[in-house]
């Protein structure tokens, strides 16, 4: 029998984490009570592969657990349409988890859960039927065992290219977790600590980093679905911010946000600032504006 802490979704929720506020156990909860109560969901997704087309956010984590048994494809808003539909019907896509918002970018007739309520509750789409589901009824996660338990071989995610003629990447829960406890030793986060992620998810150097990494340590994390230096800024100033992970161009923007405003400008809580750089790049430390060297944010 495969122990529950192999598999990611289970893995994060055993952490007292939480994304946007909510606790990683009730986000869980919630993708697996979908699959409990949503039969013409799990029918659309016999066989087939399970979309996510989300931004940053909490509702990543429910959909990744509403994906249990198959590897969730991660879908980009911003490809172009035809590049879109091509990834939904080469990775066999039985149903997209996703925001109404973005339902108009899916092919017509594919079944699709509108995530935007969630963890509370979501829309189901299929054949054209659609039906409100109350996602609050899971009786919960008991999860316990060690918490450094070998991930599953089994796969979780898939990066479709961003060409029609490259294959992507695929991700186990094995390779997802070793990447994402790499990164929270990198980090080292405490319980105490709020992280903000700017990163878009759309790659897996994105998620381990942004969102798998930041959990394993126990930490709260905040996802900006859209970046925006000024609500970074903000963010910190208020002092709800004590670590930061973003692309460089991301920091580069916050950067020259912070030499705009001059002595207006003041560090709060913030403690730690990381950069990922990308695939084959580790997370570094480095700083947020041009007065901190060393071990300062």
């Amino acid at each position: 029998m495969t122990d529950p802490l192999s598999l990611t979704p289970f893995a994060l929720a055993a952490d007292a984490g939480a994304v946007d506020g909510f606790e990683c156990r009730r986000l869980v909860a919630a993708g697996l009570g979908l699959l409990q109560r949503a039969a013409p969901l799990v029918r659309a997704l016999a066989g087939r592969r399970s979309g996510v087309l989300l931004p940053p956010s909490h509702r990543w984590l429910t959909a990744l657990a509403a994906s249990e048994g198959r590897a969730a494809v991660v879908l980009d808003a911003d490809a172009a349409a035809d590049l879109l539909s091509a990834q939904i019907e080469h990775c066999s896509i039985g149903a997209v988890l996703t925001l109404s918002a973005f339902g108009q970018l899916l092919p017509p007739g594919l079944a699709r859960v509108y995530l935007d309520d969630a963890p509370e509750r979501c829309v189901l789409h299929v054949s054209g039927v659609e039906r409100a589901i109350d996602l609050t009824s899971h009786q919960g996660l008991d999860l316990e065992g060690d918490p450094d338990t070998p991930g599953s071989r089994a796969e979780v995610l898939h990066f479709p290219g961003h060409k029609r003629d490259t294959l992507g990447e695929t991700l186990t829960h094995e390779e997802v977790l070793l990447r994402g406890r790499a990164a929270a030793h990198t980090l080292d986060a405490t319980a105490s600590d709020q992280l903000l992620t700017l990163l878009p998810f759309t790659t897996a150097s994105a998620v381990v980093e942004g969102l798998v990494g930041p959990l394993l340590t126990g930490c709260r994390v905040s996802c900006m679905e859209s970046f925006d230096p000024v609500a970074v800024l903000t963010g910190i100033d208020e002092g709800q911010v004590t670590m930061l992970v973003g692309t460089p161009d991301q920091l580069t923007a916050t950067r020259r946000l912070i030499i705009s405003r001059g002595a207006a400008w003041k560090r709060s809580a913030l403690r730690a600032c990381y950069v990922s750089s990308g695939p084959g790049n580790m997370l570094t430390r480095t700083t947020i504006d041009t007065h901190t060297t060393g071990e300062s944010a």
